[in-house]
């Protein structure tokens, strides 16, 4: 991917609100205490197969994040959450051009939306333990 078409990229918007929008969390069993083996499995997805929007001057993306920790082999904690993400445009010539770049989307969807957004579900997914009495777990870093 080109670095600099990227960044040109990035210009031409400009974050206004992320904002949750649907937080569901579920306890199906318990995590000990202490030093214990867990699993932890995690995607990122767009529902709907619609992973943006363009509605007036504004970018929206909705991705959701799908976690789930488990203890020999069984899920004990689920964390799914949506984001409503609002970026304003505004250079809509240069966006409209760079939004052809499939490579350019894909990345930002993908790649910098999730680094945007982790730290964020990491918090939230504490929270989640916390609300359901559950041991703290901290998800992997994103590289």
């Amino acid at each position: 991917m080109d670095k600099d078409l990227f960044a040109k990229f990035i210009q031409t918007i400009s974050l206004s609100t992320i904002q949750p929008t649907k937080i569901d969390i579920e306890c199906s069993g318990e995590i000990p205490n202490g030093e214990v083996s867990l699993q932890i499995s995690w995607r990122m997805m767009y529902p709907n197969n619609e992973p943006y929007r363009i509605v007036d001057n504004n970018f929206q993306l909705a991705p959701m994040f799908d976690i789930s920790i488990s203890y020999e082999n069984q899920i004990v904690y689920s964390h799914k959450s949506i984001f409503q993400i609002v970026m304003l445009i505004i250079d809509k010539e240069v966006f409209d051009e760079l939004l052809k770049d499939e490579e350019i989307i894909s990345y930002f969807k993908d790649k910098q939306i999730l680094k945007t957004l982790w730290p964020i579900i990491r918090q939230q997914v504490l929270d989640g333990l916390s609300r359901l009495s559950l041991p703290p777990v901290s998800l992997p870093w994103i590289v």
